[in-house]
């Protein structure tokens, strides 16, 4: 396995009217104005929207002091299933599933790609990994959930196979990894550890088994996936949503999601 050092992101304030979230994005030299991908703080507003009013989902709260103008217009959301359908974002469906359209379609995806400008694709999470792509050669992005069942059932191979029929130099991506839960906090039982072995003898490198306790590194599981395609240009938010004051953690009991996002500009 090649070894590759990460870029790492760069914490930025976002202003806001109250306490300010921050913003975790690459530095301007990897996002080349030609892209802006983020991973938006837990916030302590009051002020919130329910995206979707056909469900009281929690999970699809987040503060409209958060986000700015662009994301409170155009902001594509969909409801993640931990499975790896992919829904292509053009001109004819923007609007229908746009969180802000009246009629939006809950659609059930759990990565979203467009080439379309000016249009947010966003995902919520709390311990599972977000990745957002960029492809130069194509101008397309793609956002990504990848908890591990969606990366064990081939989510990261089926959005570069994606990519390749539409075009793309699959070298030239620049591949963006969010907040997740730490590898020394993501305790898993033994038939998890059965599952990826039997799958593939080498995933007992993403295990660390101490005593009694195993545990699993779903950061580099995904990681690896993208160097094993030729992708280099990558940049790393090692942030561990568990032990984070910043981000939300479903296993830490923590009811709220936060958002991560990309959008060509």
């Amino acid at each position: 396995m090649k070894s590759i050092q990460l870029k790492k992101c760069s914490v930025k304030n976002w202003q806001t009217t109250s306490l300010e979230p921050k913003l975790y994005q690459p530095d301007g030299n990897f996002l080349g104005g030609q892209f802006l991908t983020a991973f938006v703080s837990r916030h302590y507003h009051d002020q919130e929207l329910n995206f979707n009013n056909k469900t009281h989902n929690p999970f699809f709260k987040i503060s409209l002091n958060a986000v700015s103008k662009l994301l409170r217009q155009n902001l594509i959301l969909t409801l993640l299933t931990h499975e790896t359908n992919i829904l292509t974002i053009d001109q004819n469906n923007r609007e229908d599933y746009n969180v802000f359209t009246p009629e939006c379609i809950q659609g059930k995806f759990d990565a979203i790609l467009t080439n379309v400008p000016n249009v947010p694709l966003g995902i919520v999470t709390a311990d599972c990994l977000p990745v957002t792509l960029y492809c130069p050669d194509i101008n397309y992005v793609a956002i990504l959930h990848c908890g591990w069942r969606s990366a064990f059932g081939g989510i990261n191979h089926k959005i570069i196979s994606q990519f390749k029929a539409l075009g793309s130099t699959i070298k030239n991506i620049k591949a963006t990894f969010g907040p997740c839960i730490g590898t020394d906090n993501y305790e898993v039982q033994q038939d998890f550890v059965d599952l990826f072995i039997q799958n593939n003898s080498d995933n007992i490198r993403y295990f660390n088994t101490n005593g009694h306790r195993t545990t699993f590194n779903l950061r580099q599981y995904n990681v690896e996936q993208y160097i094993n395609h030729g992708i280099t240009n990558l940049c790393n938010v090692n942030v561990d949503t568990l032990t984070s004051s910043d981000f939300y953690s479903h296993r830490n009991g923590d009811e709220g999601r936060f958002l991560s996002f990309i959008t060509l500009l």
